[in-house]
This record gives C-alpha cells, sequence and structure tokens, in this order.
C-alpha cells in the first residue's frame, strides 16, 4: 500500500522497543528435517528480497533495539540503516549450525570478506558503532534522537523525483 500511495515518500521499518527484530522463531524448526528448514529460509529471504526490490521508494531501518539473523537480514535489506545507540547486530544461528547464506552474499562486499566472515561465523555481536565504522549502518544517533534522524532523512528523500528514486533503487 505505502508503495502504491503517492503521498509516501519512503518506508521506515522499525521494531516494537526494546528489539528492532530477534529473527525467525527456532521453535517452528523443531522436528523438521533440514531439507524442510532450508525451504523454509529460501522462502522467507527470497520473498522478502523480491518485495523489498519490487519498492519504487527508498527503504529506511530504524534501527531502535537489537537485530538478531533475520532482524540483521531485514535491516541489511533496506536502502539505509539508522541506529539508535546501544543497539547490537548478530548472527547467533550459526551456533546452531545454520550457514547464514543471505549475509555471506551481502555483507563481503560492504565490509570486505575478512570482517565479513568473522562476523558471520564467530556468532558475536557487533555494535552499530562498529556497523557503522564497517558501512553497514549509516549513521548512529542516540535513542532520544531516532525518531527525528529517520524523518529527517524521509525529508530529503520527499523533495525528490519520484521517478528518480525507482529507476535508481
Amino acid at each position: 500500500k505505502a508503495n502504491e500511495d503517492q503521498n509516501v515518500k519512503a518506508i521506515v521499518l522499525t521494531g516494537t522497543a526494546p528489539a528492532f527484530c530477534s529473527g525467525i522463531d527456532l521453535k517452528l524448526h523443531r522436528g523438521r528435517t533440514s531439507l524442510e528448514a532450508r525451504a523454509h529460509f529460501e522462502s522467507f529471504y527470497w520473498g522478502f528480497h523480491t518485495t523489498h526490490r519490487s519498492l519504487a521508494k527508498p527503504t529506511i531501518a530504524m534501527l531502535n533495539g537489537p537485530a538478531r539473523e533475520a532482524g540483521c537480514t531485514i535491516a541489511f535489506m533496506c536502502d539505509m540503516i539508522i541506529a539508535a545507540q546501544g543497539a547490537t547486530l548478530g548472527l547467533p544461528a550459526v551456533d546452531r549450525g545454520i550457514v547464514p547464506a543471505y549475509h555471506l552474499a551481502y555483507l563481503p562486499r560492504v565490509m570486505g570478506k575478512v570482517k565479513a566472515f568473522e562476523f558471520c561465523f564467530s556468532g558475536e555481536l557487533m555494535s552499530v558503532e562498529e556497523a557503522e565504522r564497517n558501512g553497514i549502518v549509516n549513521r548512529v544517533v542516540p535513542q532520544a534522537e531516532l525518531e527525528a534522524a529517520v524523518d529527517q532523512a524521509v525529508g530529503r528523500f520527499a523533495t525528490k523525483s519520484p521517478t528518480v528514486m525507482k529507476v535508481g533503487k
């Protein structure tokens, strides 16, 4: 609906405090074979990617708290990420034997192969401040200023040609 509404100039994705998104509920995968789990993950990633790429408007992840696994995927697929100080990113599913496939395709192009490998396979958290230094996050602001910073970004896009935005995406 937002994509079709000419009054909407950008789409902002955020979570309900205190987290941006904790990812997929792994309890859903109990009892599934590895092929069934793979089919689910492929459907999620491909579906979300296809939907996002079909949008003609900029998307901004307003990272108001921790993002894990699919939460990272949702944020990384957005055109911009503006984050609150203290938020963290993490891919801990590697500790459960789940390969961070999307991130292995995306992150090396953004932050370099060796840093991406370490993040994807260590299971350790990354602060948004480090993510900003690595080129993953556009801007980190105090929590109290997060909405204003996102509103400012949306305001910049509102003055741009919708056709240019669509073609550029």
